[in-house]
């Protein structure tokens, strides 16, 4: 057995033959053994009881169990020796430099109560990922009131410690069925020579350090005194008893009392006298001088034993509030009685019966303070150890009263050292937490700026061992501005608390906001007993305590509006915004400042009697809304002789703390402004000809008569600033002829013009001859889209002469007659003029 390259201790090298190693070589629990080899033979040799929360591995499983601990039970070796301890979290890695744990839900595990940790690995049968794969265990976590030591201090007990990382590697077997134990297949180390040097030597029981306790307040405490005598010492022993003589004097006049513990191979060390568990009173000079003399005679000599040393405080008949002890060098020796003949070297195993003698100590409620003396234990790596039988707090020359161990260059030093000890046990203390009561937002803008006052309150904790008198919280910047600083008259108890107040708040000043906070420190003193007020040394400081208050530059509001047409309404059809149509307004409100706006309004001027309505009148920063007005404005003819309707509308909000009927705190916003174009309407107009296109002379007489045809055309002009619609021509003579005039379909459009035709011709009648002519009105007809209906648009007439030619005067020789003709159809067409003439009188469906 030996330790390997990769810093763990590495199982299945050859080892030292051993009466035991017969039973002990590539034995494992398989599901095949007879029960009785399993839990009586096996289970005695390797002091590991059965448990039933060792899981059974099952098809292609093993199990890797680890076995935790707690406080130490007995002064022997093995599983009865030590509490079990659950809660303690493990983890799988592949090697020893792996950073993270194998990322496995089998490759983590939790101990139970019965402090078994056990990882069941799949796949380990023949030829199987993890068959015969070997894992490096780590702690990932300690249960709660218990610490993790990731590492500890190992080497010669005549040296200074090298720090060691707390890890171990599984064996070299790793098989399904198979159950892997931490006290008998890997991690344990039995006693065998070579052994002795193996710095991974463990006892196979995982180690966790209790927290440590705090001391009980108030004077009168109860001490353990635990003296190392191994043969390190030497010439050193009556500096080593000057030192514990420096403890023992502090404690005079402070009620307490004090027992005495000498370890050096065991406890009492075989060199000394036997250990005085009895508590015996120090209130006076002459019980100090009479404990000093129970340890004036103890020699030393032999190996260091730190687990015999505080298992014998630890199972005295008292409990005792602080264990003390003082040692000049690392545990190279454990057990009670002694349990292994090394005294040279400092392993994994001495340590881990040493913090298990240190938690039962812790577990009484006694606060263990560690004391390392000399070049063997002044290093980094010297602490670990110290540290792990105590706790992480190292005095730094300030923190008797937090400190779990000291590191002495000397023994003088450690007098000096056990001095404040005894002294930190009774000191009058005070502790100061300053905070920040309030902030007053003066000007209630939501934010801490210039004039708002920072009420202070300043939280006082006796944390001695005495009352105090004279409270009084000294604070420069509230004393600068003479605010002074009450505290609650009357004494302070031990560990009672009170809050002194400023009596007013503290103004911020423009410097603070250029600044950007507001810093304070503060401090606080008191008046142990015999103290004089007025002797400054006297006096029982707190630490300093501070606060930090961010101030602002007061934020600028903002308001911005955008006004807007929203829908021009109209009224009269007429397409244009002329007078009566209706314009309708929206403003929409943008936040841009830093502060809340509420009571937000829009002021417009030509919606006088009209309001505005907006859906929220509170802003947030950055937010947004749109106002409407409830109803539309109504242009008026001075608006369309304007030419426009120009409108200018503001807003406004109010600011954090603003009065709505105060106009000095008003948030304006810019003005916003529309322009509405407005016209007059268009004014319509047409202009209709009527003229005879045609006459047929049907009985070829070359006369206009009865039973020739007169055909009619119809121009309509559209002279207009408006499109017309719906054009067509009434007729009153062709439709009581029932002849049709038909028109081009579509809008005439202003300036343009359309011809309408009858669809035949008008036959003369006997009584047009008789009459000596045609006469025919004929009207246009127009729908104007800005006027409801169709309107009567214009008339024309035009009339056709008719004549009789009498038989007489008919040429014999039929001479053309188509003068006559020609002439009646030019009187038609000079006699068609145009009439222009815009009727608004409707037309009925009929006409």
């Amino acid at each position: 057995m030996q330790f390997g390259s990769l810093n763990v201790w590495r199982w299945g090298a050859p080892r030292p033959f051993t009466h035991w190693e017969p039973l002990m070589r590539n034995t494992r629990i398989r599901s095949a053994l007879p029960a009785l080899l399993v839990g009586g033979l096996l289970a005695a040799v390797t002091q590991v009881p059965a448990s039933a929360a060792v899981p059974t591995p099952a098809g292609d499983e093993a199990v890797i169990s680890v076995r935790t601990g707690g406080d130490r039970l007995s002064g022997g070796i093995g599983a009865t020796a030590v509490s079990r301890l659950a809660g303690v979290k493990l983890a799988l890695y592949a090697d020893a430099t792996a950073q993270d744990p194998i990322a496995e839900p089998w490759a983590t595990c939790t101990s139970d109560a019965g402090g078994d940790c056990s990882f069941v690995v799949p796949d380990t049968d023949p030829g199987g990922a993890n068959e015969d794969r070997r894992f490096v265990v780590r702690q990932l976590a300690a249960p709660a009131g218990w610490l993790v030591n990731p590492s500890l201090s190992t080497g010669g007990a005549n040296s200074e410690g090298t720090a060691r990382p707390y890890l171990f590697e599984t064996g070299t077997e790793l098989r399904a069925g198979a159950t892997y134990l931490s006290q008998r297949d890997f991690m344990f180390a039995p006693q065998t020579t070579a052994n002795m040097t193996n710095l991974g030597a463990s006892s196979g029981i995982w180690q966790s350090s209790r927290v440590n306790p705090s001391v009980r307040s108030g004077c009168g405490l109860d001490v353990a005194l635990i003296l190392d005598l191994s043969s390190s010492v030497g010439e050193e022993l009556p500096e080593l008893k000057h030192a514990a003589d420096a403890l023992v004097d502090g404690l005079v006049g402070t009620n307490s009392r004090v027992a005495t513990f000498s370890f050096s191979n065991g406890s009492p060390a075989p060199n000394g006298t036997p250990n005085h568990p009895a508590l015996a009173p120090v209130e006076t000079q002459t019980g100090a001088d009479a404990v000093k003399a129970g340890y004036a005679s103890w020699a030393v000599g032999g190996g260091t034993n730190w687990d015999a040393g505080m298992f014998a405080a630890g199972t005295a008949s008292p409990q005792y509030d602080v264990a003390v002890v003082v040692t000049d060098g690392h545990p190279s020796v454990y057990g009670s009685p002694q349990q292994s003949f090394n005294s040279s070297w400092d392993r994994f195993k001495e340590m881990e019966y040493s913090i298990f003698s240190a938690n039962l100590l812790k577990s009484q409620g006694t606060r263990v303070l560690a004391v390392g003396i000399g070049t063997l234990l002044t290093g980094d790596a010297d602490a670990l150890n110290l540290a792990a039988i105590s706790g992480p707090t190292k005095y730094d020359g300030t923190n008797a009263d937090a400190a779990d161990y000291y590191q002495a260059a000397s023994f003088g030093a450690a007098g000096d050292a056990l001095a404040t000890v005894a002294e930190s046990f009774c000191a009058p203390k005070l502790h100061l937490e300053k905070r920040i009561a309030r902030v007053q937002d003066v000007n209630d803008n939501g934010v801490n700026d210039a004039g708002d006052k920072i009420w202070w309150e300043f939280d006082l904790h006796n944390t001695g061992a005495v009352p105090l008198t004279d409270l009084q919280v000294k604070d420069p910047l509230l004393s600068g501005r003479s605010i002074p600083v009450t505290c609650p008259a009357g004494p302070l108890a031990v560990d009672a608390r009170v809050t002194c107040a400023a009596d007013e708040g503290y103004v911020i000043t423009a410097e603070d906001v250029t600044a950007g906070q507001v810093h304070n420190v503060a401090t606080a003193t008191g008046e142990k007993p015999g103290g004089n007020p007025e002797d400054p040394t006297d006096d029982v400081p707190s630490g300093p305590s501070d606060t930090t208050t961010p101030v602002e530059e007061t934020p600028v509001p903002g308001l911005a509006l955008t006004k807007r047409v929203a829908e021009v309404r109209d009224v009269n059809g007429n397409g244009v915004n002329d007078a009566g149509d209706e314009i309708w307004w929206e403003f929409d409100l943008h936040n841009t400042g830093q502060t809340v706006l509420t009571a937000v309004r829009v002021d417009d001027p030509m919606l006088a009697t009209i309001p505005v309505t907006c859906p929220t009148t509170t802003l947030a920063i950055d937010e947004r809304t749109t106002c409407k007005a409830d109803a539309g404005y109504v242009i008026t003819a001075e608006d369309v002789t304007a030419g426009s309707v120009h409108n200018v509308a503001t807003a406004r909000g109010e600011k954090p703390g603003g009065n709505p009927e105060d106009p000095t705190d008003d948030v304006p916003s810019n003005p916003g402004e529309t322009t509405t174009p407005v016209e007059t309407p268009p004014v319509p107009g047409v202009r209709f000809d009527k003229r005879v296109s045609s006459i047929e002379d049907v009985d070829g007489d070359k006369l206009v008569d009865a039973g020739d045809k007169v055909y009619y055309e119809f121009t309509v002009t559209n002279t207009g600033q408006t499109t017309l619609r719906d054009v067509r021509v009434d007729d009153p003579l062709l439709t009581r002829a029932r002849i049709a005039v038909l028109c081009p379909p579509g809008d005439l459009a202003a300036g343009q013009d359309r011809t309408c035709r009858s669809e035949v011709g008008y036959v003369i009648t006997d009584a047009d001859v008789a009459a000596g002519y045609v006469s025919n009105v004929a009207t246009v007809v127009v729908t104007n889209p800005h006027v409801d209906g169709p309107k009567e648009s214009g008339t024309d007439t035009v009339t056709v002469d008719t004549e009789v030619l009498p038989p007489a005067s008919l040429p014999d020789t039929g001479m053309p007659t188509g003068l006559s003709l020609l002439i009646a159809l030019a009187l038609a067409l000079v006699t068609g003029g145009g009439l222009v003439l815009w009727s608004s009188r409707r037309r009925t469906a009929q006409s």
